[in-house]
């Protein structure tokens, strides 16, 4: 076997020894060649290859016989014609860097696709655990509304003793509704969070009172779902709002905080007092600081908010609060009888919990 290179189109093939000397068609141009010989030890000569080549051009098939393809022309050499096989290809540089361009976009495009993939996943795994956290919110709602509808009101923020002395949390008080009758028995009710008898319970904390989204709330048994308190809130320090005094929809009952200020029976909400409510990373100071938008791989846009607080209202709705959310926007959604109109855009979840993913 050897390799031979076609004068006129630079067309590469490995051709038989049967070959050598022979005169026939170039596969890729048409174009008669000579086939190189060898020497007495093997040295591969080039074939004298002639201008009249294209005047002695023979079609692949156009011999009447087998004999007529093994002519001998003036030189000696015989003719390939139509014995040079067909299955003989040629590896011109023209389609090696076709199969090297055709590969290098192969490989852009699965990187583009793993990359892409990759982002999409992590956008799932955001709304997965936002709609997660808007779950537990909503059954701490729920219990909420059941506390109500047993004792004709909201509980208060902070239980409290004869002396006004704080014991302990609201949480504590709908364990029941949450469907944690065992642990409520087993709370002392006339004695502080942290006395020796309930700080035994802190670790058992229910799980719907933190944010799948913080492992350490739930090692450190620390809560990431408040009410918001303060003059002008459903939970004012005269005591909870009676529910037929709601005007505005929606109204926040329950928002998201960063863990790492209180442990879940002790007694703590967002006081509005003391806070601006600013979407951030404070714990009980801010609101939200838990997750981040979940954008699209396509999304270029600077403009679009980043953090997020969630929240959840008086009627079950989810409240959706960026760091662009305008302050007014917030401050309604607090008051429970202000009277504030606010288009639902400016509030809603661009995706409810009970879609699908897009």
């Amino acid at each position: 076997m050897f390799e031979f290179t076609c004068p006129y189109c630079s067309h590469r093939s490995t051709v038989s020894d049967e070959y050598l000397g022979k005169r026939g068609p170039c596969v890729e141009c048409g174009l008669q060649v000579v086939m190189p010989t060898r020497s007495p030890s093997g040295r591969l000569i080039a074939g004298l290859q002639s201008q009249q080549a294209s005047e002695l051009h023979v079609s692949p098939g156009s011999q009447s016989s087998t004999s007529s393809a093994k002519s001998v022309d003036a030189t000696g050499s015989q003719t390939l014609g139509d014995t040079m096989p067909s299955n003989v290809v040629l590896a011109s540089p023209m389609r090696r860097w076709i199969f090297i361009a055709t590969a290098a976009s192969a490989l852009l495009v699965l990187l583009f696709g793993a990359t892409f993939g990759l982002a999409e996943f992590r956008r799932l795994v955001r709304f997965q655990a936002i709609r997660e956290d808007y779950a537990r919110m909503k059954t701490i709602v729920d219990a909420l509304d059941a506390y109500y509808d047993l004792h004709g009101s909201y509980p208060t923020p902070v239980v409290r003793d004869s002396a006004g002395v704080p014991l302990y949390s609201w949480r504590v008080l709908i364990l029941p509704q949450l469907g944690y009758q065992e642990l409520f028995d087993a709370f002392q009710l006339d004695q502080p969070w942290d006395s020796p008898a309930n700080t035994t319970l802190v670790a058992q904390m229910p799980k719907e009172y933190c944010s799948v989204s913080s492992p350490d709330a739930w090692v450190n048994h620390e809560p990431n779902f408040y009410l918001i308190t303060g003059q002008g809130t459903l939970f004012p320090n005269t005591g909870p709002v009676d529910r037929a005094m709601v005007n505005d929809v929606p109204t926040m009952l329950v928002v998201q905080s960063c863990n790492g200020a209180i442990t879940w029976s002790q007694p703590g909400d967002v006081e509005i007092n003391k806070s601006s409510l600013q979407v951030g990373s404070i714990p009980q100071e801010q609101i939200g600081g838990m997750h981040r938008i979940p954008k699209s791989a396509f999304s270029r846009s600077s403009q679009s908010p980043e953090s997020l607080a969630l929240g959840v209202s008086v009627g079950g709705e989810e409240l959706w609060i960026t760091d662009q959310t305008p302050k007014r926007v917030v401050e309604a959604l607090v008051t429970p009888n202000g009277w504030e109109r606010l288009d639902p855009k400016e509030w809603k979840s661009p995706v409810s919990s009970s879609e699908n993913i897009p």
